[in-house]
């Protein structure tokens, strides 16, 4: 292994002893999905992304192919709508391509940690059974009356997110300390160019935040997700044009649970914890103030849920200096020249579109009349 720096030694020993690595490292299998899921949909470098992994990120994408087509081609959500072609390209294959991407980029990313010497395969029997692991451990230690953190029980999905998030912190130090860390010069630089505009962090932003609850009993549910996505885009509607939430016309379905929250704050205090743990949120925070619009509704996939939020005050103040922020810009400095890295990894990959492929359904379901 490489020489590395005391830094990324301590990520990675506590990562190592996180009890989420195992010594053979995959993606998911859906059992559900029975023998199916293993089959090979295309290869990277010779490396198999199965079925199950392409299915996993097709869920991840599935609520934003259904937005996209839905707003630029005004398409009906119908049985009729996933093999509808509109100028030249049907949902499924985008859904398909979109998938396929992601599974790629992880794929490499999960063969960069095996070049680090930190795993033995990208295989994703080992991933399944160390998930099994984790949470007989995490069943045990509530048992017990221990803490734990996170969920009490992983989900398959939920799961490899989270794994993926802890490789890709130990992966970063570990590429920073050979070939990514920027000088002081590119820090100033990218400060300039980014943070005034990225992270504003005094300003103090007034909103409101509706929150519509899919996940249930640690499941996603197609129907009920789109019933929640629906309602997501009344409210928000209903928050463009400025009229009061009717939360009877806006109720959500039984299996659904909402909330509307008024007059949240955003400021100094709290924007670096939203900052990190819920950046999707600060993002569209920040978006929504410049124009002062309803921002795009929110699939906050972790938490299982729609948020759809609009910023109504907003009181601006001079920017954070760099010396204040020098931390937090080396770290989204690096987070774009990870995925820089791993561009152009992606694009000098030999990669392999397998007939099995193109039968992907993807486990879509059909909306009811």
């Amino acid at each position: 292994m490489r020489n590395l720096t005391l830094k990324t030694w301590f990520l990675l020993a506590a990562f190592l002893t996180g009890a989420v690595l195992v010594a053979m490292t995959g993606l998911v299998l859906s059992r559900s999905e029975g023998s199916n899921g293993s089959s090979a949909v295309a290869e990277v470098n010779g490396d198999v992304i199965t079925a199950s992994e392409l299915q996993h990120f097709a869920r991840m994408h599935r609520a934003s192919v259904i937005e996209s087509f839905t707003t630029a081609f005004e398409a009906t959500y119908d049985e009729a709508f996933w093999m509808t072609e509109y100028s030249d390209d049907a949902p499924i294959e985008t859904l398909r391509d979109r998938a396929l991407d992601d599974a790629i980029r992880m794929k490499l990313e999960l063969r960069l940690v095996l070049e680090q010497g930190i795993v033995e395969s990208v295989s994703y029997e080992g991933l399944i059974e160390q998930m099994d692991r984790e949470n007989e451990r995490r069943a045990a230690a509530v048992a017990r009356g221990e803490p734990i953190y996170g969920p009490v029980r992983f989900e398959e999905d939920t799961f490899v997110d989270f794994y993926r998030s802890k490789i890709n912190t130990v992966l970063k130090e570990m590429l920073a300390a050979d070939e990514l860390e920027p000088s002081e010069q590119e820090l100033m630089d990218y400060y300039e160019r980014v943070i005034p505009d990225l992270l504003p962090t005094q300003d103090r932003l007034v909103y409101d935040q509706y929150t519509i609850i899919y996940r249930t009993e640690g499941r996603d549910e197609d129907q009920s997700k789109e019933a929640a996505r629906l309602m997501a885009e009344r409210v928000r509607a209903q928050m463009q044009d400025g009229t009061a939430i009717d939360m009877n016309t806006s109720a959500p379905a039984p299996e659904l649970s909402a909330s509307y929250e008024r007059a949240l704050v955003l400021d100094e205090a709290n924007a670096s914890r939203m900052f990190k743990a819920a950046n999707a949120l600060y993002a569209a925070l920040r978006e929504s103030a410049i124009s002062m619009k309803v921002s795009v509704v929110l699939d906050d996939v972790a938490e299982g849920r729609y948020l759809v939020v609009k910023v109504q005050e907003r009181e601006s103040a001079e920017p954070a200096s760099f010396a204040e922020t020098r931390d937090l810009v080396r770290k989204l400095y690096l987070e774009e020249a990870f995925e820089r890295h791993i561009d152009t990894r992606v694009s000098d990959s030999d990669i392999l579109r397998l007939p099995a492929l193109e039968e992907q359904m993807l486990a879509i379901v059909q909306p009811k009349r």
